[in-house]
């Protein structure tokens, strides 16, 4: 009796199912970042928004937070996750970011790691 020949199809499910849920977290976030990157090149707002939509989907199911500070809007000049901050008097830049967004994020951070342990 033969086997039937693996589809292409069921190829990719049995590959992304092997995908550890650190390896499927990193893929998330590096193909949030070309979103970004595309919306930062064409200036478009609705990708900006798209993407926060989807991080903030994602950080709901508990997949963490990726290191980069990028990746929260910005409480002071309210920049998109991708977009670089922009310079406000009286608020420092450092590395194209608000110190406040980097202290976000590091909230943030900690906040979906503790409560991923404590579930």
């Amino acid at each position: 009796m033969e086997h039937p020949v693996e589809s292409p199809e069921g190829r990719e499910v049995r590959e992304l199912k092997a995908l550890s849920r650190e390896q499927a977290a990193l893929w998330f976030w590096s193909a949030l970042q070309y979103i970004t990157d595309a919306a930062a090149a064409h200036r478009d707002e609705e990708l900006y928004q798209a993407a926060r939509k989807t991080g903030m989907a994602v950080l709901s199911q508990g997949i963490p937070l990726p290191f980069s500070e990028e990746y929260v809007v910005c409480p002071v000049c309210h920049s998109y996750p991708g977009q670089n901050c922009i310079n406000m008097p009286r608020h420092t830049l450092n590395d194209n970011l608000h110190p406040e967004r980097v202290e976000r994020a590091r909230k943030l951070r900690e906040l979906t790691e503790n409560g991923a342990t404590e579930a």
